[in-house]
This record gives C-alpha cells, sequence and structure tokens, in this order.
C-alpha cells in the first residue's frame, strides 16, 4: 500500500513538473511569435481570466476524483450571475448577494448530488439536464436581454485590490492554496480519493460513499458560485448567455493537469496549471491572429 501510494505521487509530481516544463516552452514560442506575450500587462489579462477558472475548477477536480462528472457549470454560471446582478441592480447591497450566490450553487449542487446518490441516474445525465434546464429557464425569464444597469459599485467590488492583489486573482491564491492544504491533511479528503479509487472497496471500510459524493456535490456548487462573483463582477453588464461551455474548460483544466476521469487519481497543483495553460493557449492565438474559431479545436488537441 505504501508503495502504490508513493507511486501515486511520484506520477502526480512527474505531471505537473512535466506541465510545468510545457507551459515554459510554450511560452517561448507565443513570445517569439508576439513579444508582448511575455509582458506585464499580458500576464496579468492571462491571471485573471483563469482566476474564476481555477476556483471553479476545485469543484470539479473534487467531483472528477469521485469518478463522476458535472456538465452543468456553465448553466449554473449563468443562472448565478444574472440573480446576483438583478439583486445589485434592485439595490441590494454586496454583502448580501455575494453569499446568497454562494449558497444558491450550493444548493444547485445538492439537487445533482442528490438525484446521482438518491436516484441513480447516471452523473452525466443528470448534471446535462441540470444545464439544459437552467438555460432554458433563463431564455424564458430575460428573454435574452442583458442586465446592464448596474451600479458602479457591482463593477468595483471585481477590480478592487486586496493585499496588492485584484479581488479575482486573491481569491484564486486563497482558494487554491486552501484546497491544496485541505487535500494533503484532511481526513475527508482521504475519502474522496477512496471513494473514486475503488466505491465498492471504500464501503467495506466503512464509507459511506454517496454521503461523500452528495457533499462534494454541494461544494462543488458552492465553488462555481464563488466562481461566478469572481467571473461576473469584473464587467458592467452580465450576458443572457454568460458561461458556454465552461464546463468543459473546467473539466479541461482538471484532465491536463492529470485528473483521471475513471476517479482516484488527481492534484489541484496540476488543475491550477492545467487552467493556466488553456488561458495562454486562448491568449497565444489572439495575439497570433488565429480565428476565435480554432480555439476550442487547439485546446482539445492538447
Amino acid at each position: 500500500m505504501k508503495n502504490e501510494k508513493s507511486t501515486t505521487f511520484s506520477y502526480m509530481k512527474r505531471r505537473e513538473v512535466h506541465l510545468l516544463l510545457f507551459i515554459l516552452l510554450l511560452t517561448i514560442l507565443l513570445t517569439a511569435i508576439n513579444s508582448t506575450f511575455i509582458s506585464a500587462t499580458n500576464i496579468k489579462d492571462i491571471l485573471l481570466n483563469v482566476s474564476y477558472v481555477i476556483v471553479a475548477s476545485v469543484g470539479m477536480n473534487l467531483i472528477l476524483i469521485t469518478g463522476n462528472i458535472d456538465i452543468s457549470f456553465g448553466g449554473m454560471l449563468a443562472v448565478l450571475s444574472l440573480t446576483a446582478a438583478t439583486l445589485c441592480e434592485q439595490g441590494v447591497h454586496a454583502a448580501v448577494y455575494y453569499p446568497v450566490t454562494i449558497v444558491m450553487g450550493a444548493l444547485l449542487g445538492m439537487i445533482n448530488g442528490f438525484v446521482v446518490t438518491k436516484l441513480r441516474v447516471p452523473a452525466i445525465i443528470t448534471t446535462l439536464a441540470m444545464n439544459q434546464i437552467l438555460r432554458g429557464g433563463i431564455l424564458v425569464f430575460t428573454q435574452g436581454y442583458w442586465v446592464t444597469n448596474l451600479p458602479r459599485s457591482w463593477y468595483n467590488l471585481g477590480n478592487a485590490s486586496i493585499l496588492g492583489l485584484q479581488t479575482p486573482l486573491f481569491v484564486a491564491l486563497i482558494v487554491s492554496i486552501a484546497t491544496i492544504l485541505f487535500m494533503r491533511y484532511a481526513p475527508f479528503a482521504r475519502s474522496i480519493y477512496a471513494v473514486g479509487s475503488n466505491k465498492d472497496a471504500a464501503v467495506l471500510v466503512g464509507i459511506n460513499a454517496d454521503r461523500v459524493i452528495w457533499i462534494v456535490y454541494i461544494i462543488a456548487g458552492a465553488f462555481v458560485g464563488l466562481a461566478t462573483m469572481v467571473y461576473a463582477t469584473r464587467f458592467t453588464a452580465v450576458q443572457s448567455n454568460a458561461g458556454v461551455d465552461f464546463e468543459m474548460t473546467c473539466i479541461t483544466a482538471a484532465i491536463i493537469g492529470g485528473t483521471s476521469t475513471k476517479g482516484g487519481t488527481g492534484t489541484f497543483l496540476g488543475t491550477i496549471l492545467g487552467a493556466l495553460l488553456v488561458g495562454m493557449i486562448r491568449t497565444g492565438l489572439v495575439l497570433s491572429h488565429v480565428s476565435s474559431y480554432w480555439e476550442q479545436a487547439f485546446i482539445g488537441m492538447v
């Protein structure tokens, strides 16, 4: 068991080293194509653009480690963005709509987890249905219109600085550090890996696998709520079609980072590097004047 564990950790470390080397090589290549890529302004923009992806990918990574999946992140982000923006537009203070958005995300995750663990509907079907319900609901209630009459306090929230870092970067940094420490030292984290590695064996040693999966979905939903606020408050308007393909970006970041779709394997440092790599590819394509239609194709190839 000890040898198996050490082998797993050595694989994870190798994966992260390979990612770092690939990111370094990609940086050199993209800088050769366009020297502005390595500029401080561009690096800052990349980090800001991936900050909310990192936050949400924490939740996606947890779900994937349990051997499940969630493809409703995009619909969740859209609904939560519009809800928070509408509350702000009506004069509700950030101290209210910020936690409300996180709690709503947790509730949506709780519904997904309930259907997966209690009704035994496969996760991909459950979350696909949730995504369609949320997207359809948005069209019914907004008629496709954006929320644009937002006060300056909304925009200031997402562009403020804490300890010298813009809010999105600060939140992403705190979430990353906290999650890495949690997954390294918390007993519950070991239960998550155990369920993903072998659910039947986990049950035999006394782990309530369904409870673990349900809690993970709730946590993931809360992280989507937090990512929503990191994302939406950077802009002066909220689109009704926000978050299109967002779930695929989070899944891509996690898988590139070494998380197995079969469960039981994955590190959050790898996921963070995966999210950074996705952001670099997107920015590099823009600076290289490559059509945006090729963006998903390039990310899919990676």
